[in-house]
């Protein structure tokens, strides 16, 4: 059987459309929602190489997608037809996206595993990789929300000359290298859709809460208060105010949250957001 490799920019319609149907049939299959960044892959740049498709007979049966939010590591994605396993399809995938990573110098894979994937769990544990964390899919409804009734916070807009202090904080309250997050910032200040909010006291910035609006869903993102400034009840201040001031423009919030946070699950389940899925994160060094 021969299989039609393609690594690619920029997806078309029609390669957009095939991969929600593979995605689809695949779902249905593990019975779960395999997580697929939908809007990165469909406003793709068409610079760097980070989607990878094989064919049989002229029907997508695998598909691998790289998400690159800094040098250190590029998160995957990756489906293959139920029909069309055992056959080598991720080996070969794997084999191009490698090939691409060492190219940019990225050292390393970090795949994202439905919890729930019993074939997924079994290649990650097949390929060598390391557990790396958890994280929790979490979703809030119009019909479920609960807002405290808070003190009124101001939250600013943020933009690019506060790029520094946004990538401090970061290194700060995720302990994460300054390059790196600076990086992050930077990148995400390019990006459509997105909206970055902070919280000033004395001119400093204390706290940041990003949200990227789609298709009628706000994803949170990059939430955090400084360290000296917790205990206060302010993350839950920040939060409502963040959702209230797009409450008119969404009908759901979503967001992801690191398992082992537990203070942050107990912060967004009492605002109303509740538990849908857990994705592991496996990494591997590209060979």
């Amino acid at each position: 059987m021969s299989h039609q490799l393609f690594n690619l920019s920029q997806l078309t319609e029609e390669q957009y459309t095939a991969i929600q149907q593979l995605h689809q049939e695949c779902s249905r299959f593990e019975q779960i929602n395999i997580k697929i960044n939908w809007d990165m892959i469909k406003r793709r740049s068409g610079v760097d190489t980070n989607d990878f498709l094989c064919y049989v007979d002229k029907k997508l049966v695998g598909y691998l997608a790289l998400y690159v939010f800094n040098s250190s590591e590029a998160e995957v994605s990756a489906i293959v037809h139920p029909d069309y396993r055992r056959q080598g399809i991720l080996k070969k995938l794997l084999t191009r996206a490698g090939l691409e990573l060492r190219k940019r110098g990225i050292p390393q894979f970090l795949f994202i595993v439905d919890h729930q994937s019993h074939s997924g769990q079994q290649v990650a544990k097949c390929m060598k990789t390391e557990f790396a964390h958890a994280e929790f899919q979490m979703k809030m409804s119009a019909n479920h929300w609960k807002l405290p009734n808070m003190k009124q916070i101001q939250l600013e807009e943020a933009c690019l000359r506060d790029t520094a202090e946004l990538a401090q904080l970061d290194a700060k309250c995720f302990h994460m290298d300054l390059a790196r997050c600076m990086e992050m910032v930077k990148g995400d200040f390019t990006k459509p859709n997105r909206v970055h909010l902070v919280l000033k006291r004395d001119g400093k910035i204390i706290s940041k809460i990003n949200i990227r609006l789609s298709q009628q869903n706000g994803y949170i993102y990059g939430f955090c208060v400084d360290p000296e400034f917790q205990g206060q009840g302010l993350g839950t201040a920040i939060l409502s105010a963040a959702l209230q001031r797009f409450q008119d423009q969404v009908e759901t919030f979503s967001l992801e949250v690191v398992a082992e946070n537990r203070h942050a699950l107990r912060l967004y389940e009492r605002c109303g957001f509740r538990f849908l899925s857990q994705d592991d994160y496996f990494a591997l060094p590209v060979s």
